[in-house]
């Protein structure tokens, strides 16, 4: 009859080599509970996969200086860190989901921001996932950040340099930017940007004939980004057509798209298939992997061409149309319904 094995504690090295293999906030989890592991994930470096800035913008002064929130979240990966401002007080309430229990009152009002910063520089390499929600300045005195991916909700203009606390010259890799104003497509990191997401979704019907196709013909159509996304609540036809004529400029790389989004009605495919026909000498109805569509161009390496509902989101309210930069495969041929 055999002995039930005994269970051996894992050896320091062991040890160290499985929690600097763990992601930040599962070591966390497992410190809050054995001091043995605290120790060790105190001493040890990491990198995060994902860092949340949560908090409102401050109210702006006399000189466009917004002021300090204390209010906002900070999300680490899994672990939540809530801070709530007392403006009775002037005190800072910190609570962490890792120990609920525990709170902690300080009379920083910038702590929230403070905490972000820490995490932001300690992390060994650039975050992977950074997320602003709204926010003011939230890089202020920090200097050579490294981190080259944001995708930020500003929830509503402001009139500063947004990317004032990055060198003119900074280059993000990616920036998915929402909820902003027109403005801030002048910024140069902007247009530096390798990879522009910019996401303005809500249909604004105030807009009269001519103000809509001027912002896109002035704003949007003077972007050169390696690879762009639009997705635009737009009103007019025009405008989009504005943006199928400027992807037809062999600027872009494959992935660009730009998507209109207009008020659902029941012959809109029916005009936007017409008003390309009308526009596009070339413009051929066809059929790609990807579903029917309007084929703007068609290379040896690429195809332009216009889709109904290209990501699944059109709903009761409104419907899509995207102009797309894709590959073109080979081994599946476009059906056109003539010769291109």
């Amino acid at each position: 009859m055999s002995m039930p094995s005994e269970e051996r504690p894992l050896s320091y090295p062991a040890l160290l080599s499985v929690l600097k293999k763990m992601n930040y906030d599962k070591r966390s989890e497992i410190a809050v509970v054995s001091p043995e592991i605290c120790k060790i994930h105190k001493r040890i470096g990491y990198s995060l996969k994902s860092l949340s800035f949560i908090q409102e913008h401050g109210k702006v002064d006399e000189n466009g200086i917004p002021e300090e929130v204390g209010t906002g979240e900070v999300h680490v990966e899994s672990i939540k860190y809530r801070f709530e401002h007392n403006p009775e007080s002037n005190k800072v309430e910190i609570e962490c989901s890792l120990t609920p229990e525990k709170k902690l009152l300080v009379e920083d009002i910038s702590i929230a921001r403070r905490y972000f910063h820490h995490f932001l520089t300690t992390s060994k390499q650039p975050v992977q996932q950074l997320f602003l929600t709204e926010c003011d300045r939230p890089f202020r005195n920090m200097i050579g950040l490294q981190n080259t991916r944001i995708k930020w909700n500003l929830s509503g203009a402001r009139e500063f340099p947004l990317f004032q606390d990055f060198p003119e010259n900074h280059i993000f890799e990616k920036l998915e930017l929402s909820g902003y104003g027109t403005l801030l497509l002048t910024e140069q990191q902007v247009k530096n940007c390798k990879h522009l997401v910019l996401r303005k979704e809500d249909i604004y019907s105030e807009y009269v004939i001519g103000n809509e196709e001027r912002t896109i013909r002035n704003h949007y159509c003077t972007l050169n980004n390696s690879i762009l996304e639009l997705y635009l609540g737009l009103n007019h036809m025009e405008s989009f057509l504005l943006l199928c004529e400027r992807i037809l400029v062999d600027t872009f790389q494959i992935g660009s798209s730009f998507t209109a989004f207009f008020k659902k009605t029941g012959y809109l495919k029916n005009y936007v298939w017409n008003s390309l026909f009308e526009r596009f000498d070339r413009a051929v109805e066809g059929v790609l992997k990807q579903g029917e569509c309007v084929v703007l161009r068609m290379e040896n390496d690429h195809i332009i061409a216009v889709f109904t509902n290209y990501y699944g989101n059109d709903d009761m309210y409104r419907e899509s149309y995207t102009v797309v930069k894709v590959k073109r495969n080979l081994e599946y041929e476009p059906e056109l319904s003539r010769e291109y």
